[in-house]
């Protein structure tokens, strides 16, 4: 999913300081709302060693409750590290870091629902969706013991709305959020916004609350936990960008929905080496890819099968600032004309992908069926529209990419090699985990990106990648009629939804501010020992703490 990379920081391989705790939540469906995002489900206990004022504390085993502690211990292969624990500065691929500590107001159901975790009800209130009111469950704490009140949810949105640079960060930058009473807030947004449910739940992460004592040294946060989740960071068996290892928080809500005695996250770049350690039972749950089906296949592993995302290519240089070309419209047309989808899927991806050209996935308000022959393969348009352009020699630019994601870098590669057919040179540049794609994004140097990006609504992509001040948008460039046209929508009646979501998507290919490739299936290989992995419908997978151990 696209608000994957979000905020600079990388943790180098020393041990993690401290941590800060994370406490009870709640999850129960309630009252109406839309779209999506996942939390868990699942805590036991163990202690906490607290410090400064009661409120950083690192965590150790051992367990407390009424129910019998759980002895197994769930490993996760990850490509990288995380780019922060910080929920306001982390991404959508830190997830698997994030959800076990930090309880969400929102998280999707197993049917892709919204059901409140730590809120009970949520509304827009009046005309013209700018207001938004949140009712927060009682009786919960954060993993230091301190309650989670109304004030400290407040203060927690205000910190995403003023400090955030992840998936949230351009939608909560508007949004000023005040205490109502003991147990509501109120979301005051200067601007329309149609979505707010989903950037409230954990798939966008601005509903992970954290406590006040995280908030007073929001440095720690880099690398300590500091929510209401069901497990708090183990410092003592962490080491930065290596492993990480969580454990049940004593002040989780519920400690009959705690599955595992630890939740290990392993750093495995290589994805060979990923599903090696997988058949060797050093790791239960791993992302595949169709280079390594078949062995997946062969060791008996489940497979599960998730269809929301599509792969291609960001273009952030609109305005031609390090490769001039690029502002010519005809140009950035003419890099989509010169590829053949469809041959790239069959060859790179066989049945697990198809063609796509538009920077969205079915299911989506964004989606319109109407454009998917926008950019059929045409290498002598192509070639004709850089001619019209000045450009009939071929120009170079160049593509930041996730080296540990090879499947990607192989289309890269294939994209390149028929680039070229027009004379034209893309130059993949390197990035060899998450904070160094970050670095190299922010840094202005280069006109493009790579990275597998889940579907979303038109409100939550245009917000993270198109507007001149989105955070996916470095360069600042602005697409005429773009923010008309995104006006529109957000304040468009639900029956109008789709069509003014659309109404932008179409802008968006028109202007060729993306070179989309293929619609990808994402692969999760599961060993034997685990249950409860499963996709949920408009999301990627259910997450750890709903997963729990084979009987």
């Amino acid at each position: 999913m696209l608000a994957m990379l979000l905020g600079a920081c990388g943790d180098t391989a020393t041990a993690v300081p401290a941590a800060t705790t994370s406490a009870p939540t709640a999850a129960t469906s309630t009252t109406a709302a839309s779209a999506t995002t996942a939390a868990g489900t699942a805590t036991t206990a163990s202690s906490a060693a607290t410090t400064a004022a009661g409120a950083v504390t690192s965590a150790t085993a051992a367990t407390s409750g009424t129910t019998a502690a759980p002895t197994a211990t769930l490993t996760i292969a990850n490509n990288s590290g995380p780019q922060s624990l910080d929920p306001a500065i982390a991404g959508q691929i830190d997830l698997n870091f994030l959800q076990p500590t930090y309880a969400s107001l929102l998280k999707p159901d197993k049917d892709g629902k919204l059901v409140g975790e730590l809120a009970t009800d949520w509304k827009y209130v009046g005309e013209g969706n700018k207001k938004f009111q949140v009712t927060i469950r009682q009786g919960v704490k954060f993993a230091d013991g301190t309650p989670v009140t109304a004030k400290a949810v407040a203060d927690s949105l205000n910190y995403f709305s003023q400090h955030g640079t992840g998936p949230s960060a351009g939608t909560m930058k508007t949004i000023t959020t005040t205490v109502i009473d003991d147990k509501t807030v109120e979301l005051n947004n200067s601007v329309p916004n149609n979505s707010l449910p989903d950037f409230l739940s954990t798939r966008f992460l601005a509903g992970m609350i954290i406590s006040p004592a995280g908030l007073a040294d929001p440095t720690k946060l880099k690398s300590q936990s500091a929510g209401a989740g069901q497990y708090i960071i183990d410092t003592a068996n962490t080491l930065a960008n290596d492993h990480y290892t969580f454990v049940p928080n004593p002040n989780y809500f519920d400690q009959s929905q705690i599955h595992w005695k630890q939740i290990v996250v392993k750093i495995i770049p290589n994805i060979t080496s990923a599903v090696q350690a997988i058949q060797q039972g050093q790791v239960d749950v791993v992302t595949g890819d169709p280079t390594t089906l078949n062995t997946a296949k062969s060791a008996g592993l489940n497979i599960v099968q998730t269809s929301n995302a599509w792969v291609g290519i960001f273009l952030l240089d609109i305005d031609g600032k390090v490769t001039p070309a690029l502002k010519d419209v005809k140009v950035r047309q003419a890099l989509n004309y010169a590829i053949d989808r469809n041959q790239i899927a069959k060859a790179l991806y066989g049945d697990l992908a198809s063609s796509i050209m538009q920077p969205n996935t079915p299911g989506q308000d964004a989606f319109d069926p109407s454009l998917e022959n926008t950019y059929a393969y045409d290498v002598n348009k192509a070639k004709q529209l850089l001619a019209e352009a000045g450009f009939a020699d071929g120009f170079s630019f160049d593509v930041v990419h996730l080296t540990p994601d090879t499947q990607t870098t192989k289309m890269l590669q294939a994209v390149a090699g028929q680039l070229s057919q027009i004379k034209v040179q893309m130059k993949l540049v390197e990035s060899t985990d998450v904070a160094a794609l970050v670095t190299n994004f922010q840094s202005l140097k280069y006109a493009s990106f790579s990275l597998a990006w889940g579907g979303q609504s038109q409100f939550a992509n245009t917000n993270q990648v198109w507007l001149k001040n989105s955070p996916v948008n470095p360069f600042h460039y602005e697409v005429t009629g773009l923010q008309d046209a995104f006006d529109k929508y957000v304040a468009a009646p639900q029956d109008q939804r789709v069509a003014a979501a659309q109404a932008v998507t179409k802008i968006i290919v028109d202007q060729a501010l993306t070179i989309p490739v293929v619609k990808i299936s994402g692969l999760t290989y599961v060993s034997k020992k685990v249950t409860g992995v499963a996709p949920i419908p408009g999301f990627d997978l259910t997450y750890p703490t709903d997963w729990t151990p084979a009987s």
